[in-house]
């Protein structure tokens, strides 16, 4: 209802987004998460980390990491920033070790 009424409002789609991916709806999710960044991707509901979950879960680990950095970028203060800078050190580790064939 709530994007219904605010089509332009990036935290309904963010929620939206969020609701869906709770649900296992990932490409539903996907869509929700996506519209919410156009619409502010410094957005204090921070999609891109949905975003990030929802790509390593569809085996994407490209698209996680670019999530990731530009959470990075948008809030390298963020309280969250430590971790992911941990996540992400940790996934190009693996990567390096286990690179993904073209």
């Amino acid at each position: 209802r709530a994007v219904k009424a605010r089509p332009d409002d990036p935290l309904a789609h963010s929620q939206l987004g969020q609701s869906y991916f709770s649900l296992g709806q990932i490409d539903a999710a996907e869509v929700e998460l996506k519209r919410a960044k156009a619409l502010d991707a410094g957005h204090f509901s921070l999609p891109q980390l949905v975003l990030a979950e929802l790509y390593l879960r569809k085996g994407d680990p490209g698209a996680a990491i670019r999530e990731m950095e530009e959470f990075l970028k948008l809030h390298p203060d963020s309280d969250r920033a430590p971790n992911i800078r941990k996540r992400l050190q940790d996934l190009r580790s693996k990567l390096r070790l286990f690179p993904i064939p073209a």
